[in-house]
């Protein structure tokens, strides 16, 4: 069975279990302090999840793509909402009710496997990131998100792409910097022969020298 039709059978699976729901974009999925009443799982689209601080500072936490589930942390150690979700783009997401979401888990081990390597990969991203913010200068922030965000070109290890070219004021909040402070480092990246630009994609054309720059 092909890797298409497994993420089908899934979709398919889950959507029996929950209910169809749309989003446009920047309406909320939830926000902080909410009940954790709900799963959802996303079908299309992209949803940002963000912290506030007492003086309304936001602060990116995570992304959310198709294939994911959402809210589901919060639900299992029995919290209100700790974060904001926020639509992207347009979204559609099957929202589980909690009792059809654990009925769902425990006839399914390859999902409970699925959510358990998701909880441990966004709570390693999270520590990476609070770490990133105490010990990098911006730059070298924005140097550690593009290492981040790039994939393998052909068998060259070391030349690697950022495709769709990525938008610097999203790049910027998730390493809570400006704009600018990304663009003039990309800029300067070009400049060393570190990264190229090309219609609709960042070329990383030495990993190694991008990684020297993460400090």
């Amino acid at each position: 069975m092909g890797r298409d039709e497994v993420q089908n059978n899934r979709e398919s699976l889950i959507r029996s279990y929950g209910t169809i729901q749309t989003l446009s974009p920047s309406d909320r999925l939830f926000s902080m302090d909410d009940p954790a009443s709900e799963i959802s799982f996303i079908l299309d689209g992209q949803i940002s999840a963000h912290v506030f601080s007492e003086t309304g500072q936001q602060t990116w936490v995570s992304q959310y793509l198709p294939g994911d589930f959402i809210g589901y942390i919060d639900y299992f150690i029995e919290n209100t909402r700790t974060s904001e979700a926020v639509a992207d783009t347009f979204v559609q997401i099957v929202v589980l009710k909690p009792q059809m979401f654990e009925t769902l888990l425990s006839q399914n081990p390859d999902l409970q496997n699925l959510i358990q390597r998701d909880m441990a990969q966004r709570l390693n991203d999270m520590t990476l990131r609070l770490v990133e913010a105490v010990t990098l200068s911006a730059p070298g922030r924005v140097c550690a998100e593009l290492k981040r965000m790039a994939k393998p070109i052909g068998r060259d290890p070391g030349s690697q792409i950022i495709r769709p070219n990525p938008v610097f004021v999203e790049v910027a909040r998730r390493i809570s910097s400006t704009r600018e402070t990304v663009s003039r480092t990309v800029s300067r990246l070009c400049s060393l022969d570190v990264l190229s630009r090309t219609s609709g994609a960042i070329i990383i054309r030495d990993m190694e020298r991008l990684e020297r720059h993460i400090r």
